[in-house]
Formats: structure tokens, C-alpha cells, sequence
């Protein structure tokens, strides 16, 4: 465990697995480590919330943690939780310890085998900073890391003028590997410079965020958080860059099928 230092501001982004599993246990695992995590800002992939609310991962890890909380419900399906059915959505969530002043939402290219993609943003304040946060999965579906490229444009594109005058950060699942020359490319077509927040933060390589071995090793790091910033800009310092949430219990099980990723920001004092 990285302690966490003062006058830091830590991100942690992480895909909730919706209600597949033991989701009980697994929600339980995942508020004890988010606790001692003591993040600022946390976002949340595959956040799960019946239409009932029985069930709700977003809002039952802000009740834990005392924290903001907003949501776009997404993929409305039925769905198996805990052996029982649920018709229940599959969505995003920002969770932070200082109010979210206002958010919104930005809708992307879409394929028919997967049709309904967004991105959840959320501004807030930390002392003199404005930070934007977007929150954003991209299209599951094989072979198409092409329309998840198309689609990460979008979303930078459609929110650059949004997130202008703040530091902002883009996190979330990618379901594909994102290079440094695919974000050198993006940044040369939206006139930003992208940075890795965990390579940046000391991460190492490979950095897998999937508990399962369904990947290669060095196809299995998923899972980003980004920096934008205009070219030539002073932007904040990134330290302790690293993957969370990936210890398992005594039968193995894990808190989610991905892992998280946590980064620490020190935003400069001048």
C-alpha cells in the first residue's frame, strides 16, 4: 500500500464487472480496498443499477466511502445477479470527495453488435483547480479497436471546449491496448498533448488490468488514465502510477474481473 501524501489528489478508475460473480462478496472487497485507498475521484465501468434499485454499485460505494456521486445509466438488459433476475442497467458512475458541480453526458459512435456508448463528465473543485473528470468504456466487441479509436477521438473532441481552463483527466475502460503512438496521433489530430497518468506516475509495463488470463500479457492492459492538456502547457506532477484491486481473497476470488488503476496528482503551487 502507497501511503497517501498531503495535498495530493488520487484517481482511481475501475470496471465493477456489473452483477457477474459473487457480487456480494466482490462489493464488499471493493469498498474495504477503496477505503484505504482514500481516493479523490473514482470512476466507475459496468456500474451495475437495477430499475428498482434494489441493486446499485455506484450509489452503494458512496454510501461506504461518503462521497459525490453521478450516474448515466446505460445497456438496459436483463440480467443475472446473486442467481436471480434483474432487468438492470450497465453504467457509468463518478464518485468524488468534493461536490460535482455540474456534469453531462457525450455520445459516440456506436456498431450495431453494440449500440448504445457514451461518456459521463463531471467538473469539480480542488482549492484553486477546476478539474474535469470524463468517464468513459468503449465498445466491447472483438476486433473493432478501429471504432474504439473513432470512438476516444469523439469523446476528446467533444469535450475539449467543455474542459477548457481545467486540468482534465479521461478515465476508463478502452478494451484495447492505447499506445504512446496512438495517443501522439490523437494528440496531433485535437491539437493536445495525452499523457499516460500511470507510465507517466512510475506505472511499469505490462500492467495488466485483467484479473483473468484471457489475453495475452501484453494485450491485457485495458484500463487508463489520461491527461489532456494544450500543447506546451505546465501541467501537474504524476507520482506512485499503479494497478489496485488485484489481490484476491483465500478462494481466489477478486474484487472485479479487471483491476484498477490508481494514479496520485500534485498540481503545481505557482
Amino acid at each position: 500500500m502507497v501511503d497517501k501524501v498531503d495535498g495530493s489528489f488520487r484517481i482511481v478508475t475501475i470496471n465493477t464487472w456489473k452483477g457477474d460473480g459473487n457480487y456480494d462478496w466482490r462489493m464488499q472487497m471493493m469498498a474495504r480496498e477503496l477505503y484505504v485507498l482514500e481516493p479523490d475521484v473514482i470512476c466507475l465501468q459496468e456500474s451495475v443499477q437495477t430499475v428498482d434499485f434494489q441493486i446499485d454499485t455506484a450509489d452503494y460505494l458512496a454510501d461506504i466511502l461518503d462521497m459525490d456521486m453521478i450516474y448515466a445509466p446505460a445497456r438496459l438488459k436483463q440480467r443475472s445477479i446473486e442467481r436471480f433476475d434483474f432487468l438492470c442497467h450497465s453504467g457509468l458512475a463518478i464518485l468524488s470527495v468534493t461536490p460535482i458541480d455540474r456534469h453531462w453526458l457525450t455520445r459516440i459512435p456506436t456498431s450495431s453488435e453494440d449500440p448504445e456508448r457514451m461518456a459521463l463528465s463531471g467538473q469539480l473543485h480542488r482549492d484553486n483547480e477546476l478539474i474535469t473528470i470524463t468517464n468513459l468504456h468503449l465498445t466491447h466487441v472483438a476486433g473493432m479497436d478501429g471504432l474504439r479509436h473513432e470512438q476516444l477521438q469523439a469523446i476528446v473532441e467533444e469535450n475539449v471546449e467543455a474542459a477548457e481552463n481545467s486540468c482534465w483527466f479521461c478515465c476508463g475502460d478502452c478494451n484495447c491496448t492505447i499506445d504512446q503512438a496512438t495517443l501522439e496521433t490523437l494528440g496531433r489530430k485535437t491539437n493536445l498533448q495525452i499523457s499516460d497518468c500511470y507510465l507517466a506516475g512510475g506505472g511499469q509495463l505490462p500492467g495488466k488490468t485483467l484479473a483473468q488470463a484471457s489475453r495475452p500479457v501484453t494485450e491485457s492492459r485495458l484500463d487508463y488514465i489520461f491527461f489532456l492538456q494544450h500543447q506546451h502547457e505546465r501541467g501537474p506532477e504524476f507520482r506512485n502510477g499503479r494497478v489496485v484491486l488485484d489481490r484476491p481473497d483465500f478462494e481466489g476470488c477478486y474484487p472485479s474481473d479487471h483491476f484498477g488503476v490508481c494514479v496520485d496528482i500534485h498540481f503545481s503551487s505557482e
